[in-house]
């Protein structure tokens, strides 16, 4: 297993893993990832990195802002869920940006990411209200470098 920088052939599983998790309202378009992943010069301070073990089976995408890290987005297949995949992304993500705050937005009912995040030391900052079409999210952040 390693993780790595996409390719062009790993689109398409990106984006079906992006649709298990998220439905089609909330999905990042296909588009957004092409775009990534063919022209990392046009998306300076982004970060995209794919999970594979024979095949992708998670990635996350972060993006720098004013000395901050934002995780964007981290999932990994249904498939694969609840075998540390999540914690091997979520590793390698902190591993990455160790001397920047990390920050993210997480659905409040998403209790196992919650459980995740708070396992490698995110605190909750607030809650954004309606931040997803049908719920809150919750605000986290890493601080301690």
């Amino acid at each position: 297993m390693n993780i790595r920088t996409p390719s062009l052939s790993d689109v398409d599983k990106l984006f079906q893993i992006e649709l298990e998790n998220y439905g089609e309202q909330e999905a990042t378009e296909k588009e957004t990832f092409q775009a990534l992943v063919e022209f990392p010069e046009d998306y300076i301070g982004y970060e995209l990195k794919v999970l594979v073990d024979a095949e992708v089976i998670g990635f996350y995408c972060t993006v720098e802002e004013d000395g901050n890290i934002e995780l964007v987005d981290i999932a990994v297949s249904k498939d694969f869920q609840g075998r540390g995949h999540g914690s091997t992304l979520l590793e390698e993500c902190l591993k990455n940006h160790a001397q920047m705050p990390l920050s993210l937005t997480v659905r409040e009912d998403n209790y196992s990411a919650i459980a995740l995040y708070k396992k490698f030391g995110f605190k909750q900052t607030e809650i954004e209200k309606d931040y997803y079409d049908d719920c809150n999210g919750l605000r986290f952040e890493k601080t301690d470098l």
